[in-house]
């Protein structure tokens, strides 16, 4: 009966893809991450050009304010990337436990198999002996 193998292998490529979907979660947030970070380089740059070129001082405010804006709006994707992360990470919980439910399954019957075999060689064993010994 192969049908616990196949369900273990269904088991894994189910895995396989709610893995790869973390890491796709993982590196939309990292990119995410970037973003923010090169907005924060950018702007502490137009602040250094801004000190030392006085008549860009008045722009700054509102460039401030646009980078702030941008900083909220990564912010909440960041959020909204890492809540889903979150319910894919419980997906490849559920679906690691089954893949190992599906193994230990596996592993009982091949012992099961393996221990039948022992009995029925044992039983062999047995009765040549006694046909051994009722032949003297």
């Amino acid at each position: 009966m192969r049908t616990l193998e196949t369900l273990q292998k269904l088991a894994q490529r189910r895995l396989d893809e709610v893995t790869l979907e973390v890491a796709s979660a993982t590196a939309r947030i990292a990119e995410a991450r970037e973003e923010m970070e090169e907005l924060r380089r950018r702007e502490r740059a137009e602040i250094a050009a801004a000190m030392s070129h006085p008549e860009f001082y008045g722009s700054l405010p509102a460039f401030r304010g646009r980078v702030a804006e941008k900083s909220r709006a990564l912010q909440t994707r960041i959020d909204e990337i890492e809540a889903s992360l979150q319910l894919v990470r419980a997906r490849q919980a559920d679906a690691y436990r089954e893949k190992s439910k599906f193994e230990q399954l596996i592993e009982t019957r091949a012992i099961r198999a393996a221990e039948e075999e022992a009995a029925r060689d044992q039983a062999r064993l047995d009765e040549a002996a006694i046909s051994r010994a009722n032949r003297t």
